[in-house]
C-alpha cells in the first residue's frame, strides 16, 4: 500500500475515498489507480505530518470486538513531537448508537479541557 497525502487530489473524491474499505465497498479510482481509506495503512493518521511536527493527537482507543487486542494499529503513535490525548470513559457511538453523540461530544469536550489545564510531563496525557 502506498500512502499518498494529499495536495494533489480533488476533495469529493478524497472524501469518498475515506469511506472505502476493502470488499463491502468500491474503491474510488484516481489517475488510474485505487484510493482507499488512510486508516487502512494508518489509523491515527500521522504518517502525514512531518517529522518532528508538533501535534496533539487525540487517541481514541477502540472498543471494538473486531479489533485484536495488543495490535500494533491500536497503540497509541509514538513520533517526536506529537502528544497523545487519551480520553477515557467516551460513550460508544456509531451507526447504531448516533444518539449518543451529542453527550460523546460534551464528555470529549470536558475531558480535553481538562487535559488542557494539566502539565504535559512525557508523550500521553490521559483523562478520565
Amino acid at each position: 500500500i502506498k500512502i499518498a497525502i494529499g495536495a494533489e487530489c480533488h476533495m469529493a473524491p478524497a472524501i469518498q475515498a475515506s469511506c472505502v474499505i476493502p470488499f463491502p465497498f468500491h474503491p474510488v479510482w484516481h489517475r488510474g489507480r485505487p484510493l482507499l481509506d488512510g486508516g487502512i495503512a494508518d489509523r491515527p493518521g500521522v504518517l502525514g505530518l512531518p517529522e518532528g511536527e508538533r501535534a496533539l493527537h487525540h487517541h481514541l482507543a477502540s472498543r471494538s470486538p473486531w479489533r485484536t487486542k495488543g495490535a500494533a494499529s491500536m497503540e497509541i503513535p509514538v513520533r517526536r513531537g506529537l502528544v497523545a490525548l487519551v480520553l477515557g470513559d467516551l460513550p460508544r457511538v456509531g451507526p447504531f448508537r448516533l444518539e449518543q453523540g451529542p453527550r460523546a461530544f460534551d464528555v470529549a469536550r470536558r475531558a480535553a479541557k481538562e487535559a488542557l489545564e494539566k502539565r504535559v510531563l512525557g508523550d500521553v496525557v490521559r483523562v478520565g
